[in-house]
């Protein structure tokens, strides 16, 4: 979100989460590919969730 809405860069969004940038590139994606699959199996959005150990 921080990259997509406030147009941050990798770097800043990084150093702003706390985390390293291949986390700011990896959990967006990993979050549309859940969500793709939730939705793709019939359940619609209400199978969606976050993977463990995130908010």
């Amino acid at each position: 979100m921080l990259r997509d809405v406030e147009g941050l860069g990798e770097r800043s969004a990084a150093a702003l989460l706390g985390v390293r940038t291949g986390t700011v590139t990896s959990r967006p994606h990993r979050a549309r590919d859940t969500f793709r699959k939730a939705w793709t199996s019939g359940g619609g959005a209400q199978q969606v969730r976050a993977p463990r150990g995130q908010p």
